[in-house]
């Protein structure tokens, strides 16, 4: 009855695949899906989760050995991209992968940035962010939770990094 429920709430985003007609692929791709998309998983399927999340890496590092060995460029792209969002709990083509990472914020929080206009590519534009409108964004918070996500912000580092190419005596070259 919970898988039903669960799989009817991430259903919407399910790609459909000639195993999905097997019970096992159906429950474990359900658990994916709402991990990734950040939805509460019922506590009678918790287990079954920890369980894939688990087992995962192993299973992932495999299907990249495969993929190497036999060359397929394109599978072996999505397949990294796949386990950098499976860790870090982000889906496809989400629209805030970097903020995705503070702890607490929730899709209400998302909204409310996106209906204010407010696209974040990075940490530091939600540091600099004024404090009313920082405010108003953790409104729904705890006061321990909204130290976190202040802590979190102003923990994670801002990095440049410009490149150069040049070749070693290029000076010396001549045609």
């Amino acid at each position: 009855a919970d898988l039903d429920k669960l799989h009817k709430q991430v259903q919407e985003h399910f790609v459909k695949n000639q195993g999905d007609a097997v019970h096992d692929i159906i429950k474990v791709k359900t658990l994916l899906y709402a991990y990734m998309l950040r939805m509460d998983v019922p506590a009678s399927m918790a287990d079954d989760l920890h369980t894939v999340l688990e087992h995962a890496p192993a299973l992932i590092s495999g299907l990249l050995n495969i993929s190497l060995d036999q060359r397929f460029v394109t599978s072996t792209c999505n397949i990294v991209e796949f386990s950098q969002m499976l860790t870090q709990a982000i889906w496809f083509h989400d629209s805030n992968p970097v903020l995705r990472q503070v702890p607490h914020l929730t899709d209400r929080q998302f909204r409310a940035l996106s209906k204010a206009k407010l696209v974040f590519s990075t940490t530091s534009l939600l540091k600099d962010l004024e404090a009313d409108k920082k405010a108003e964004l953790l409104k729904d918070l705890s006061e321990a939770e909204a130290r976190d996500v202040e802590n979190v912000i102003k923990n994670i580092p801002e990095v440049d990094v410009k490149v150069k190419w040049e070749v070693e005596d290029e000076e010396g070259i001549y045609e």
